[in-house]
């Protein structure tokens, strides 16, 4: 029913807009029998012999005019023979040219520099800035190529305002987090993740549950737990066009539910016409860790373990038996120091990258073929060589139309490989936790040193024990596109977009005994893992568009559909009791092993429409509509609907405005509003699900079936409501650009996790609830060219965000557990801590208010964390510099971002209780001592005398700090050679350069990493520099 509904639109589409169009032509034609008059036909390109559709192609003097169509074409029946034609396009210069004796014309437009004019991708089209009624955000290939990231993801951080972005650690594909305009989402099930699109086709946002926890995982700042990855680690940035972010409703309404935490678009690299063009790029250089936990040297550290045994009487002892065992103080070498910060993590790994490209073409066929390797290596050391990883890409683009233009057909194929070779654990919470009189690491065989007594039993654990394990994982990621299209008359063309995406990762975990100290071997058996995680993905769209003069405006229509299929499966196997230790290397050796699958398809069937019309270039109005039908809803509310509309005024146009306010050059008011909705659940939500349930002999044999879901039909869609307000301005002769929008997003309808009896089987059944989330934000941008002369120019930009959070209602939450988490009111990013007194200046232990406001060293959970406070940022943006000085520039970006994080290094660390052996923060030297201290910070112990204090600290608001930090996050600086050294070689480009990521961090945050705040102690991302050279031939 729903695609005979949508052919009969098409039909329908047509039937309206034909009239119009045929109506359109019969204005333009003025015949007269006393001037002599021809047909002309003509064809418009721009400086790379691209078509230029929508060029307005006018006779000087008269009304008669036309524009052209999809593929650059143009046609008069009639026209003077000795007319001035007058072709004007938004940003490119206005050229006027005499009507030829041929009755052809091939025209090549120039673009005119203009900020306002340059093209904006947006779900099924393009526009510019300058009619653009959406909350959109750019960055180009020239931004991402100057930074050394393997994720295009991390190209973005601080770029666009209104999105945050996180990396979770300092691995190589590390997890990433992305959020557009806040959280939307209460349920911690429920995806926040905005929706890829990758040359028209959905990507996937997230990677499959995996073993690859060293990573880091992807998600929200809500998430507790999310898959360890990123996907786009798999999609080379070099291949990268242009990358653009869709936020209000009118941009991403037209997606439907699968944007309604914004969309990210990305386009690839295309040919274009002229002589092939060969560039070749090669760089390398090294990463390293530059930030440093300030920890104990040696005397300090000593002093607090001696003073952990006093405070309780006690007195260290050398008997591994006795409970007051402190090898640190009675085996060891008490003069000893290293500083082991600087020793397992001051290494300096390597980052190279190799790329090539052959692209050129005709005005017909066009083409870009590529290739990029990139290696990096790893910190930490592996017995089994697992410390780095590997990628290959290959890209290719091929674009071919036939002679009359009408047929146009484009084919796009990325491919990567991916080999990720890591221990199995991160060191770096080891390595701060190691004194730092520890012994040395290696005895004198050369061999792991555990510091072993006469009677066997090693003294510490080695960090470096890990090289022991390993986490190998093989990814491979095809992506391929196609388009097709028709121009069946002028302004109408059918085309088809497909598209397919297959991701397998082959991972292999494992560790071995020697991961393990000697002494406790015996009772460890050699483990692994091997799976196997499959995504696949294919999509179709039938298109129709059309563009025509209508009435006094331009009308530009898309009509489509679109058919998605994605199907992901799992296959674990995994293995134990392996006989000898190179054995985990055939995992058949295993003489146990444990196989576990899983699978899910998802369907997703829509139809959508776009009616875009363009009043004299000075109103614009743009409508949009979905019908979206999700697998992941019951038959009762399969089905739903989702619409925007988007209004502009480009004021600077009127003639009033030209005479009063021209020291303005453009002002455009825009406003849209907007539904979304949000299907981002998983797959068999709203089904009665059942898992296997074995024990350890079955009755007869038989494993059983326990209750996992329960069914719910009536579930329904999550649904965002987005106003957006802006304004556009420009001034000072077009230089200076600004953009302000105020955003308010309402995500109602919220899908929760509802607790029922235990007598149904489970525990909980998913339903809707009527919560309301707000997500306000005052975003502003702002770009200007600050000097621009012959030999140098200079051009900035700066864009900040002001967002906030709330939790609008939600209905008896005191009477539900979600009250344990949120705050009708509040920010549900949010942590829910205790409250710190202080430390009782009698006894040193901590002390914290309980709900009646009394004092207490043991706050009940859910009962006396009576504080929320918001984690999230409450300021962040960004500024860019870009200077050119003959042959040479430089540009350096400076990311900024205010919030609020815990962090444990300021009561001595969070690994361990302070005063038991392990190395601390030096701010536990402002700790209790005697009575009568005031601080923040309790006495030490030399084992738990005092552990739930001081894990109830760590639930505290004590240990949340200002986070805030501003980061020199990109500099780049090249020098290109002179024109005419490059004829003489033959050359059209040849340059070297010197790029860095991550260079330094100011910050109050005493953490490793300020961006990603957290207890846990993880590699932080890393400084990166690379030295290159490019040439194109």
């Amino acid at each position: 029913m729903n695609r005979i509904s949508i052919y009969f639109g098409v039909i329908l589409l047509c039937s309206i807009l034909l009239p119009f169009k045929v109506f359109s032509y019969t204005l333009m034609e003025f015949p007269n029998d006393t001037i002599k008059t021809a047909k002309l036909k003509g064809r418009i390109m721009d400086e790379h012999g691209n078509f230029l559709p929508g060029v307005t192609v006018s006779v000087k003097g008269t009304k008669l005019g036309t524009t052209s169509d999809n593929q650059g074409n143009f046609y008069f029946k009639s026209i003077n023979e000795s007319a001035i034609l007058v072709f004007s396009y938004i940003g490119y210069k206005t050229e006027l040219l005499s009507v030829p004796t041929t009755g052809m014309m091939l025209v090549q437009m120039v673009p005119a520099p203009n900020q306002l004019d340059e093209t904006v991708v947006m779900a099924y089209g393009t526009t510019t800035k300058r009619f653009s009624t959406s909350d959109i955000g750019t960055v180009r290939a020239e931004a991402i190529s100057k930074q050394p990231v393997t994720n295009p993801l991390l190209a973005l951080q601080g770029r666009v305002p209104g999105m945050v972005i996180t990396q979770s650690t300092g691995m190589a594909n590390s997890g990433v987090r992305v959020t557009i305009q806040g959280v939307t989402s209460i349920s911690l099930s429920t995806s926040n993740d905005p929706l890829y699109v990758i040359d028209g086709i959905p990507y996937t946002s997230q990677l499959l549950p995996n073993k690859g926890g060293i990573l880091g995982g992807s998600g929200t700042i809500t998430s507790v737990t999310s898959p360890a990855g990123n996907p786009l680690s798999f999609i080379s940035p070099n291949d990268i066009e242009r990358i653009d972010v869709l936020k209000d409703a009118d941009a991403t309404a037209i997606y439907g539910s699968r944007a309604a935490n914004g969309a990210i678009l990305i386009t690839t690299k295309k040919g274009k016409a002229g002589r092939m063009s060969v560039d070749l790029t090669a760089s390398t250089g090294f990463s390293k860790v530059t930030r440093f936990q300030h920890l104990l040297d040696t005397k300090q550290y000593l002093a607090i373990r001696n003073e952990g045994f006093k405070n309780f009487g006690l007195s260290p002892s050398n008997d591994p038996s006795n409970t007051n065992y402190a090898p640190d103080l009675t085996f060891w070498d008490t003069t000893r120091y290293t500083n082991w910060q600087r020793e397992l993590l001051g290494a300096t790994p390597q980052f190279s990258t190799v790329q090539g490209a052959v692209s050129g073409g005709t005005d017909n066929v066009k083409y870009l073929i590529s290739g990029t390797y990139n290696y990096q290596s790893s910190f930490f050391k592996s017995a089994y060589g697992n410390n780095s990883d590997r990628k290959g890409s290959g890209h290719l683009s091929l674009s071919v139309a036939s002679p009359n233009n009408k047929f146009h057909t484009e084919v796009s194929v990325s491919y990567m490989y991916d080999a990720n070779k890591l221990p199995n654990t991160d060191r770096t919470s080891d390595i701060t936790m190691l004194p730092p009189n520890a012994p040395p690491l290696y005895d004198s065989t050369g061999n792991l040193n555990y510091m072993m007594t006469t009677a066997g039993m090693v003294t510490f654990q080695n960090p470096l024990r890990n090289m022991y394990t390993g986490y190998s994982s093989a990814t491979s990621n095809l992506l391929t596109n196609l388009q097709i299209g028709y121009e069946v008359l002028p302004g109408l063309v059918v085309k088809s977009v497909m598209g397919y995406n297959n991701m397998v990762t082959n991972e292999y975990t494992f560790y071995t005994s020697l991961s393990v100290a000697p002494d406790n071997r015996i009772y460890v058996k050699p483990a692994a893992t091997s799976a196997t995680y499959r995504i696949s993905n294919w999509n179709i769209e039938p298109q129709v568009t059309y563009r025509s003069s209508v009435w006094i405006g331009v009308l530009d229509a898309v009509l489509g559909t679109s058919i998605q299929q994605a199907n992901n499966s799992n296959i674990l196997l995994n293995g134990t009791n392996f006989s000898f230790d190179n054995a985990v290397w055939d995992i058949q050796q295993a003489t146990s092993m444990l196989v576990t699958d899983g699978m899910s398809v998802y369907k997703y069937n829509a139809g959508f429409l776009r009616l875009n019309y363009n009043i004299k270039d000075k109103y614009l109005i743009n409508l949009s509509g979905r019908r979206d039908g999700s697998s992941r809803f019951g038959s009762n509310n399969r089905f739903h609907n989702f619409g925007s509309i988007g209004v502009g005024w480009i004021m600077s146009e009127e003639e009033w405005f030209k005479k009063n306010l021209n020291f303005i050059n453009f002002l455009k008011l825009r406003a849209s509003y907007g539904t979304t909705g949000n299907d981002q659940i998983g797959n068999y939500t709203f089904l009665n699900l059942y898992t296997k349930y074995g024990v350890a002999v079955p009755y007869q044999g038989v494993i059983g079936l326990a209750t996992s879901g329960l069914p719910n039909p009536y579930l329904e869609w999550e649904e965002t409501r987005k106003l957006s307000v802006g304004i556009d301005l420009a001034t000072w002769k077009n230089r200076l650009l600004a953009n302000i929008s105020y955003n308010r997003n309402r995500s109602s309808n919220q899908i929760v996790s509802y607790d029922v009896p235990a007598t149904t089987g489970t525990f909980s059944l998913s339903r809707n609830f009527p919560g309301l989330i707000q997500n306000t934000s005052l975003e502003v941008s702002i770009t200007s060219v600050n000097v621009k002369q012959k030999n140098w120019t200079w051009n900035s930009s700066l864009n900040f965000t002001f967002p906030d959070n709330k939790l609008v209602r939600f209905d008896n939450i005191q009477n539900s557990t979600y009250a344990n988490k949120y705050q009708v009111g509040s920010p549900i990013t949010v942590a829910k801590v205790f409250r710190f007194a202080d430390v009782n200046k009698e006894t040193g232990i901590s002390e914290f208010y309980a709900k009646d406001g009394t004092l207490t060293s043991s706050p009940k959970t859910n009962v006396d964390d009576t504080k929320f406070i918001n984690i999230a940022p409450t300021f962040y943006g960004g500024i860019n510099n870009s200077v050119t000085y003959k042959n040479f520039s430089l540009d350096f970006f400076i990311q900024y971002t205010k919030q609020v994080g815990p962090d444990g290094a300021l009561i001595g660390g969070a690994q361990q209780l302070p005063g038991n052996l392990g190395n601390l923060t030096t701010d536990i030297l402002n700790r209790w001592q005697k009575k009568g201290d005031a601080t923040d910070i309790q006495k030490v112990a030399s084992a738990s005398q005092v552990a739930l204090p001081w894990v109830y600290t760590l639930t505290s608001d004590l240990v949340y700090t200002d986070a805030s930090f501003l980061r020199l996050k990109n500099v780049s600086i090249a020098y290109k050679l002179p024109s005419n050294i490059l004829s003489k070689i033959h050359m059209t480009n040849a340059r070297v350069f010197c790029q860095g990521q991550n260079i330094f961090t100011i910050t109050k945050y005493k953490g490793f990493n300020p961006e990603f705040p957290s207890l846990t102690v993880t590699l932080p991302p890393l400084t990166t520099i690379i030295f290159g050279a490019q040439m194109t031939f």
